[in-house]
């Protein structure tokens, strides 16, 4: 049992190294930590509940990680594997996190369905079980899978709740998320003074935590309104701040987003060769990552082109 002891405790250091990591934005780093806890020795009648439990938990570690470098495909088997061993181990707050891995999976995916359902079956079980950072999260999903739906008024309502949870049992981060979800909310609906404040109030409280990808975000939610708003000399200098966050937080879906803001700025200040370097580049990331965005970016490059020609 000292075995099984000193294994459990070597699993809990990379653990730790991993999420440590991972809230520096440092992601290649915590996916080599937990691939590592994966990979430690334990024979076969060792596998104790507590071996399983902090498995379950590593692989639902790496499904984010891999989330946030843009590994889809890998980040659903992580989230599948975990779930598996939750609901096998009789877990329900593991369950829920694991379905809530899976429902951010098929959001980004564009699969809303799928996405629906395993953040609903998450939302059920944390009310149940009175988990409120899992139910929180839930509210979270949720209003982002309306927003994409274009049911605002339903989002609104899901991250003001969200906003009760969150400060309720002091999770800053979690209430960082709902401020910049709100923001995009706003922006949808063209209220882009309102989507300024909320991405002000994000980017206030991802400053005061250090993350990384947080700022990056709200950054990139006040360079949109500044560019709806016409305030492009200060939209340029925001986005570029943006972009330069998440290189260094190497997210590609997130670079090619903000490359293509950048590209309407410049073709605003009538820099049409920046314009369209932007463009390209974020084609490229698009392509690569094989994103549903790509026709979007392919029209934008075509509407810069077209309002050239007439302009000649």
């Amino acid at each position: 049992s000292r075995q099984i002891n000193n294994c459990n405790g070597e699993i809990t250091n990379l653990l730790c190294l991993g999420l440590i990591c991972h809230y520096q934005g440092q992601y290649n780093e915590a996916v080599k930590y937990y691939q590592q806890a994966l990979k430690t020795n334990i024979k076969l009648e060792d596998l104790t509940s507590e071996y399983l439990f902090l498995k379950a938990k590593t692989l639902g570690n790496l499904g984010i990680t891999y989330h946030n470098l843009d590994k889809y495909n890998e980040s659903v088997q992580c989230n599948e594997s975990s779930l598996a061993l939750f609901h096998q181990l009789g877990d329900q707050r593991g369950e829920a996190s694991a379905l809530l891995g899976l429902g951010q999976d098929y959001y980004t995916l564009g699969d809303y369905e799928k996405g629906f359902d395993c953040t609903q079956q998450a939302l059920d079980i944390a009310q149940e079980i009175g988990d409120r950072y899992n139910e929180a999260e839930a509210l979270n999903i949720l209003g982002m899978l309306y927003r994409e739906m274009g049911d605002y008024e339903q989002a609104i309502d899901l991250h003001q709740q969200q906003i009760i949870i969150v400060r309720e049992v002091g999770d800053l981060r979690g209430e960082g998320y709902a401020m910049g979800n709100l923001s995009v909310v706003y922006e949808k609906l063209e209220d882009y003074v309102q989507s300024g404040n909320y991405a002000q109030k994000h980017l206030a409280i991802s400053q005061r935590l250090g993350d990384r990808r947080g700022e990056g975000a709200a950054l990139h939610s006040l360079g949109i309104a500044l560019l709806e708003l016409s305030e492009f000399t200060d939209a340029l200098k925001i986005l570029q701040t943006a972009l330069a966050i998440f290189k260094e937080v190497d997210s590609k879906s997130e670079e090619a987003q903000i490359l293509q803001d950048l590209a309407i700025v410049y073709w605003e200040l009538n820099d049409i060769d920046s314009a369209l370097e932007c463009c390209y580049k974020a084609l490229d990331l698009i392509t690569a990552l094989e994103l549903p965005s790509i026709k979007n970016c392919q029209e934008l490059i075509e509407q810069i082109k077209n309002n050239e020609q007439q302009r000649d």
